[in-house]
C-alpha cells in the first residue's frame, strides 16, 4: 500500500497528558521523536511540537493521523499546524515515500517498537 510518510514517532496527547505535562493544548500529536532527513525535519517541526491539524483537518489521535495518512501520497505537499512552546505556527511538508523513509526510521530508532508514521 503506497501512502503518504512525516517521519515521526507520535504520541496521543489526553487531557490527562496535557495537565501532567502542563502542554498549551488538550488534543493532536505530540511529537515524540522526527526521523532525521524525513519530510518532518525538513519541514522543520521537532520533538516536543504538538500537531492540531493537516491539510486543514483537524487531528486528534494517532488514528486520524494514519488516516490521513493513508489519504495522501508521497509527493503530495500539506499544510501542518502545530504548536511549539505555546505557541501557534505553520509549515508545509512534501510527504516520503513510507517504504523509502521507513528505513530511516529503522536506523534512527533505539529500538523496534517505537511505531513511525
Amino acid at each position: 500500500m503506497i501512502r503518504g510518510f512525516l517521519g515521526i514517532t507520535p504520541k496521543n496527547v489526553t487531557p490527562a497528558l496535557a495537565a501532567q505535562f502542563n502542554l498549551p493544548v488538550q488534543e493532536g500529536i505530540l511529537v515524540v521523536r522526527v526521523i532525521a532527513e524525513s519530510s518532518a525535519d525538513v519541514a522543520g517541526l521537532e520533538a516536543g511540537d504538538i500537531i492540531v491539524k493537516l491539510g486543514g483537518e483537524p487531528i486528534i489521535n494517532t488514528g486520524e493521523l494514519s488516516t490521513f495518512l493513508l489519504a495522501h501520497l508521497p509527493g503530495e505537499t500539506i499544510d501542518i499546524e502545530f504548536v511549539r512552546l505555546g505557541v501557534a505556527s505553520r509549515a508545509e511538508a512534501v510527504l516520503g515515500d513510507r517504504r523509502r523513509q521507513a528505513a530511516l526510521a529503522v536506523v534512527a530508532l533505539d529500538t523496534c517498537d517505537e511505531k513511525a508514521f
